[in-house]
């Protein structure tokens, strides 16, 4: 159900200006929820695989500890998966672990790990998926910095017959304000690993992105493409050019314009092309915006027989506080809109990323949360999935350095485990994984016990 956004997120997130960085399209405004706002619960729906709920729980920083995601089945919402997430002090992930449900009972499926150093800069990503009552690497991402935190080296590995091996790497130059002038990547090609791709970039007076050009390995860097932007005073992207390298000349290969009204918004995004010796539209899209700046539509078309015509588009409403309540997307099929899936997403204002495949989506948010970014105030914690018939998470958070320890006892007060040794912690985020599948289906209550402080949490475990 989850995919990684790439055109269409153009037209469900994109609100102003668009620039070109490191060969990705950069995304310089989505729709972001009013300060403070949490979403509660999402109901999606889709076409091809029916409806989900999606439900959310945080920490006190607003960002998300857990996803629970349950599919409509006969008229009854029915456990899916779901994912947990934990955090160090400085609010950076430190793991998402996915699992799923069937056959009445929850089992692990995959993690992700995240390493920082002291500045919060990520070091490492390590996938793994579990097989075999174990965890498996499938992939880790390593990356070095400069001593301004702009990645100097970043390395991709894939775990094959029991080792890492090298799958890309990407070395990054830079100039003295910080601006990346260099990305060569190098990759396995025809068998051996070695330089594949170079881009380089310049910059204008204002540090914005001039042009980039991409180079072929070939024995020697060969250009073979490049890039212009233009842009108005107050820096927004109006053109964009893409060129080809042809028989030792560079000729243009199709421009795009960005068109704003008076309050900065991007109403208009025309890609042209050359074809004949004549330059023609070939898709263009266009936003519609309220009195309160929100795009309510957004509109795609494209050509054929050298006429725009229409192809998708989304309808989105909103609260009293510009967040975002609902969105539709159709395609026009036989000169009529219908409702199709299509990959929709949005950002709330603490930069959880929220991301589905579907025809529709409806929010409901949950009572304003204090914000904190660095301290946390109270011991607290919860267990998911809940209830549960297998593994569970359990997370908690540390207001200050203790021994604490973590107990699990059924209904009469029974000790049925004991997790940990009582050792000492940091203040910060944590979780960790008990096998509640040995346990009789019943309720039970986790306690937690840190320093002079003890909180206890109810769940349950069926069959």
């Amino acid at each position: 159900m989850k995919k990684v956004f790439l055109l269409l997120l153009l037209c469900f997130s994109i609100m102003t200006a668009v620039s070109q960085e490191n060969n990705y399209l950069k995304v310089d405004k989505i729709d972001v929820l009013s300060s403070n706002m949490c979403v509660g619960t999402i109901i999606l729906n889709s076409v091809n695989d029916g409806d989900f709920k999606y439900s959310y729980t945080y920490n006190e920083s607003g960002k998300y500890l857990s996803e629970v995601v349950e599919k409509l089945v006969n008229e009854k919402w029915e456990n899916w998966d779901s994912t947990t997430y934990t955090y160090d002090i400085s609010g950076n992930m430190l793991s998402a672990r996915l699992s799923y449900y069937e056959n009445n009972q929850w089992f692990v499926s995959d993690l992700s790990t995240w390493k920082y150093d002291k500045n919060g800069n990520q070091l490492e990503q390590l996938d793994q998926y579990w097989e075999n009552g174990k965890w498996i690497n499938l992939e880790r991402i390593t990356k070095t910095y400069n001593p301004d935190g702009k990645i100097l080296i970043d390395i991709t590995e894939d775990w094959t017959n029991s080792d890492w091996a090298m799958k890309s790497k990407a070395t990054n130059t830079y100039d003295e304000n910080g601006n990346n002038t260099s990305n060569t990547k190098e990759a396995i090609v025809s068998g051996k690993f070695g330089n594949y791709l170079r881009t380089t970039y310049t910059y204008n007076g204002n540090n914005k992105l001039l042009t980039y050009t991409y180079a072929w390995w070939k024995d020697q860097w060969e250009d073979y493409a490049r890039a212009t932007y233009t842009y108005e005073s107050n820096d927004k992207i109006i053109s964009f050019s893409n060129e080809e390298l042809k028989d030792g000349v560079w000729v243009i290969t199709y421009k795009i314009k960005s068109v704003y009204d008076d309050n900065g918004n991007r109403v208009e995004y025309v890609n042209e092309q050359l074809r004949n010796g004549q330059w023609v539209n070939y898709y263009r899209y266009t936003w519609t915006f309220d009195g309160n700046n929100n795009a309510t539509r957004c509109l795609y078309e494209t050509t054929i027989d050298d006429q725009l015509v229409n192809s998708f588009q989304t309808i989105s409403t909103y609260d009293s506080n510009g967040n975002i309540l609902t969105r539709i997307y159709n395609s026009w099929v036989a000169n009529q809109w219908i409702i199709d899936d299509a990959l929709m997403g949005f950002t709330d204002s603490n930069k959880n990323y929220f991301s589905f495949t579907g025809y529709k989506f409806e929010i409901t948010y949950k009572d304003p949360i204090s914000v904190n970014e660095n301290k946390y105030s109270d011991l607290f914690s919860f267990v998911s999935p809940n209830p549960s018939s297998g593994p569970i998470t359990i997370n908690y958070t540390l207001a200050e350095s203790a021994t604490t320890s973590l107990t699990i006892t059924n209904s009469l007060g029974i000790e049925s485990a004991m997790i940990g040794n009582g050792q000492i912690q940091l203040p910060g985020e944590y979780y960790t994984n008990y096998d509640a599948s040995k346990l009789t289906p019943g309720v039970y209550f986790m306690t937690i016990k840190s320093g002079n402080k003890t909180e206890t949490k109810k769940f349950e475990i069926v069959k």
